[in-house]
């Protein structure tokens, strides 16, 4: 082992005569100067790492004019100037800009890379090449720098290994060659990772990209975008005379899991994808997309600042909401589906004698029939208001006869998506979920009201009239005795999950067949990532995905 010092030099990357080869720049020194370049030499078997984001985790902007229509704060001073923008932002200004016909993925966002010494694979113009700048970088740049460092400096003594000769594990390696199952949680079986298999995930290369998509639009048209990507990504190393392809491996997050899936259906993805990595998939839908219709984004109390901001940059009422929602078949897709296991819309009024009047307002497993296509000016209980619909007025100039049939288009699309796609996975999957008491979701949703003269039946609540609706969850109805009550959407979550998606929808991934399932806890929805044994369980998953390469 040389003992004189050295620096790293990143690894860099460039195509000659349509070939591509990675390449490391240095200067020439004088002898006397003892510092040396040091390159780290990727193996040429390349299995790529594919990270598709959540909803709202990707950046847009707009197609005609290539401004921002969403770029999501990253850190607190972001977050106060997207609060106070958002703040006065009119609703018909939102539909304008965040219109799924207008807007397209943005590959500029911000990338803060590591200092060459700490990650020496890349530097920053390879990142942009492989999509880092379209996502959002506080909820995934750390995740996707971990990816990129665990997996292709897998070794304890990692930048001195080659010195060294003795190929130690990295702690985080270590933790599962023996992992701690009480926070794992496997539903099956478990086949803890091997020494021979860690050795055999050495021998390849895993170059870490990141795929953004318009979660405005359907899934099923994100699906496709994320197949170009993969062929893109997969070209580049197929056409080169150093590296050679041996397959994908993707790992999701969110509505990112329904993308994926529906990718890998397509035309020739299904053996180049070598398997999947699922994490907090709202699997069968989240009733909470119907609150927000009904409510806006829900907030916190008074000094829950952050969950307030988020509130005011998502919507804080149903107006703001309605106006981006009920034009994206993304967002619709996230509804629950006709697989979800509850009857999840209630009515919970008590009865001037103290007992309880709690009833189910949907009469069928087909909630497109009973809630999505009924009109709230229909039916109390109707998911949207149609005057909310469209106050850009683009139903007209596009041609159409009313904001209804803006809304009915999306909502086709969405119910296609959910039709075709079904619960099927790649046929090597791997997924993980939320179920934590602490960081409870809408398993439910529930219009909670004040006293009734006497119990009330169904078919009372299926007649009354609302003499007035609000854009934060109120409503007052007029039952066809003349009895009046005012109900309000509920804001108690009801379920264990990850404070987004319950465990009703999320667990459905124990009944489909996969190679294995975690149901773990001490993370919420968006920041899943940032959890160490979620990330003990992603490398797992991929270390044993990876045993499938060729």
């Amino acid at each position: 082992m040389t003992k004189e010092a050295t620096r790293w030099v990143p690894t860099r990357y460039k195509v000659e005569q349509g070939k591509s080869k990675p390449y490391w720049e240095s200067v020439c020194s004088p002898e006397s100067f003892k510092v040396r370049a040091r390159c780290l030499v990727p193996p040429q078997d390349v299995v790529l790492v594919v990270f598709v984001p959540g909803v709202m985790g990707s950046n847009l902007r707009s197609m005609s004019d290539r401004t921002v229509a969403w770029i999501p704060p990253n850190g607190t001073s972001e977050g106060l100037d997207e609060h106070k923008r958002r703040k006065s932002q009119s609703a018909a200004a939102r539909q304008r800009q965040l219109n799924p016909h207008d807007t397209e993925v943005a590959d500029d966002g911000k990338i803060e890379m590591p200092h060459d010494s700490d990650m020496p694979s890349m530097d920053l113009k390879e990142a942009r090449r492989r999509g880092w700048g379209t996502l959002h970088w506080e909820s995934y740049g750390q995740t996707l720098i971990e990816l990129e460092k665990t997996l292709n400096l897998p070794y304890g003594n990692g930048l001195n290994a080659s010195l060294t000769g003795k190929l130690e594990p990295a702690p985080r390696w270590k933790a599962i060659f023996d992992p701690k199952l009480k926070h794992w949680n496997p539903k099956t079986s478990h086949a803890p990772l091997t020494p021979d298999e860690f050795k055999r995930l050495g021998r390849y290369y895993y170059p870490v990209h990141a795929v953004g998509y318009n979660w405005l639009q359907s899934c099923g048209q994100s699906a496709k975008h994320l197949k170009k990507k993969l062929r893109e990504f997969a070209n580049y190393y197929k056409n080169s005379d150093y590296f050679r392809f041996k397959g994908i491996i993707l790992v999701t997050h969110s509505l990112g899991g329904p993308v994926a899936r529906a990718c890998a259906k397509l035309e020739g993805m299904e053996d180049e994808i070598l398997g999947v990595v699922h994490g907090v998939q709202p699997v069968n839908g989240a009733p909470v997309v119907y609150r927000r219709f009904r409510a806006g984004t829900e907030g916190g109390a008074w000094y829950a600042f952050k969950e307030n901001m988020a509130a005011t940059v998502l919507g804080g009422t149903a107006a703001d909401t309605t106006a981006v929602l009920a034009h994206a078949p993304g967002i619709l897709e996230l509804l629950p589906t006709k697989n979800y296991s509850l009857a999840w819309l209630h009515t919970d009024c008590k009865n001037q004698q103290g007992g309880k009047n709690e009833l189910s307002l949907q009469e069928s497993t087909d909630p497109y029939a009973d809630i999505y296509s009924v009109r709230a000016q229909d039916a109390w209980w109707g998911m949207v208001d149609e005057n909310l619909i469209d106050p850009a007025g683009l139903a007209k100039k596009n041609g159409m006869a009313s904001p209804w049939e803006m809304y009915e288009i999306a909502l086709k699309q969405a119910k296609k998506f959910h039709d075709q796609l079904k619960l099927q996975f790649h046929r090597v999957t791997y997924a993980y979920y939320g179920s934590d008491k602490d960081q409870e979701a809408f398993a439910n949703i529930v219009w909670k009201g004040g006293k009734a003269k006497r119990r009330l039946e169904l078919s009372w609540l299926k007649k009354a009239q609302a003499h007035y609706r609000t854009i934060t969850g109120e409503t007052g109805l007029i039952g066809p005795d003349k009895e009046e009550i005012k109900l309000k959407l509920d804001d108690t979550r009801d379920q264990a999950g990850d404070g987004t998606v319950p465990h009703v929808s999320a667990s459905v991934v124990e009944t489909c067949g996969l190679k294995q399932t975690f149901c773990m806890t001490g993370f919420d929805h968006q920041f899943s990532y940032k959890n160490e044994y979620v990330r003990q369980v992603t490398l797992y998953s991929i270390a044993k995905i990876a045993q499938l390469a060729k």
